[in-house]
């Protein structure tokens, strides 16, 4: 982002579990719907995956081909346990702009 790396090979769990925990913290409960803007590369979709208590997963992606890039590169694929392939079924992956997906739901 601006240039500069998220995270790396080393951290990339950590930074996604510690986003997802984090939020969760604040709200004080796992909630049952996420909307999920962006994160494209599919690593923020699969940290949140196996959780039985979400029940509705939407992530909104302005750019498919980062969609496409995150499905092709291995390296991506594989950290992605190929979530953009093979989706969870309680979530949909949507590409738009993420403020025209809020105006309209």
């Amino acid at each position: 982002l601006n240039r500069k790396p998220q995270f790396d090979l080393f951290s990339v769990d950590v930074y996604h579990q510690t986003m997802v925990e984090g939020a969760f913290n604040l709200l004080g409960k796992t909630p049952a719907r996420i909307l999920i803007l962006g994160a494209g590369d599919g690593l923020l979709l699969k940290e949140l995956k196996d959780r039985p208590e979400i029940k509705e997963i939407v992530m909104v992606e302005l750019d498919d081909k980062m969609l496409e890039w995150a499905r092709e590169n291995t390296v991506i694929s594989n950290l992605n346990e190929g979530v953009l392939e093979n989706p969870p079924a309680n979530s949909k992956i949507l590409t738009m702009d993420g403020v025209s997906f809020l105006r309209n739901n």
